[in-house]
């Protein structure tokens, strides 16, 4: 289980074993590493293998405009088209929301970390999906509010679990079209899943593909141009559901909303990753600080006080961003 965090982190095990304060991370992770350990001793991936890993996904209870809706997500802070995205001018991914979000929620970082692990990793089965519990208040969910599929093997899971939850309608919105659409291309499309593609720039409609064409219920885009007629119900999903909606032909295939915050700058994905050095039974720990461009150094005697100044570290660059952005208007 090891793989590059783009928010620092280096060590996915050791790093969420040592957050002794979160025992339902403690808990998903030792799930994880006996069943990986199960499979690397017999090569074979059984159901019930299956069902434990997908008991260690997290689903999201939504507020403020999705209030009434659940959703399933994996982590921005991983996704590698995400951060890639975020760097181009111009783009709705600029102004993430999402990177803001989960930044400053520990918990929430955490599980959704686990959730792109196991997404991106294991190809699950239908009969697998059906044993999550997914709740519903409404018969509408939504597919990656925090994020973006990453992989096919992750599109792939997200239409087996649409396959297997029959009685909820999804709603997935991406910005990584043909990762989607080979998914489908493999195992067909799911018929209570509403197919979203969100354009990548403020004001400009993305290219629909002739290959793609076929999957794809709704384009979303947000505009800045108050000359742009508006047709997002965006104070309240629940009452409007254009994008919900399984009747689709009585919806709008282009949906428009208005940027929300205007003027907002930037949010960097990553403001800020601590280096690890180990010599003898000393731990050397460089604090990188982006929201000030300062880099400090320190020493530890135990792996306990480096945890738990990295963590302190992370909470603190995060309060300074908030911070920031309030003062600035952001």
């Amino acid at each position: 289980m090891r793989f590059k965090f783009d928010h620092g982190h280096t060590d996915y095990k050791e790093w969420y074993a040592q957050l002794e304060k979160n025992n339902e991370t403690a808990r998903k992770l030792a799930i994880i590493e006996a069943v990986e350990k199960e499979f690397n001793k017999t090569g074979v991936m059984t159901l019930d293998m299956e069902k434990k890993l997908v008991s260690c996904l997290h689903i999201t209870t939504l507020n403020g405009k999705l209030n009434g809706f659940y959703s399933i997500s994996t982590s921005v802070l991983m996704n590698n088209h995400c951060q890639n995205y975020a760097k181009i001018p111009g783009t709705i991914c600029e102004k993430c929301y999402a990177a803001l979000s989960v930044s400053n929620y520990n918990g929430l970082a955490q599980a959704l970390d686990i959730n792109y692990y196991i997404l991106n990793n294991y190809l699950l089965s239908i009969e697998a999906f059906k044993s999550l519990p997914f709740p519903t208040t409404n018969g509408y969910a939504r597919i990656e509010s925090h994020g973006d599929v990453d992989t096919v093997i992750c599109a792939m899971n997200y239409n087996r679990l649409c396959k297997a939850i029959k009685y909820i309608h999804f709603a997935a919105w991406t910005k990584n079209i043909m990762l989607w659409c080979n998914a489908f291309q493999r195992e067909g499309k799911a018929t209570n899943l509403n197919f979203i593609v969100s354009s990548l720039y403020v004001g400009k409609v993305v290219d629909i593909s002739e290959k793609a064409r076929p999957y794809v219920d709704h384009v979303f885009t947000v505009y800045n141009d108050p000359t742009t007629t508006i047709n997002c119900g965006a104070r309240n999903c629940n009452t409007c559901r254009n994008c919900y909606d399984e009747n689709t032909t009585d919806r709008p295939f282009y949906i428009n909303e208005k940027l929300k915050g205007e003027g907002k700058t930037s949010y960097p994905v990553l403001i800020g990753s601590v280096e690890w050095k180990r010599e003898n039974n000393n731990i050397t720990l460089v604090f990188h600080d982006m929201t000030n461009d300062r880099t400090t150094t320190k020493h530890y005697k135990t792996e306990r006080g480096a945890r738990a100044a990295e963590t302190k570290f992370y909470d603190k660059i995060n309060r300074n961003k908030v911070k920031s952005d309030i003062e600035n208007n952001i």
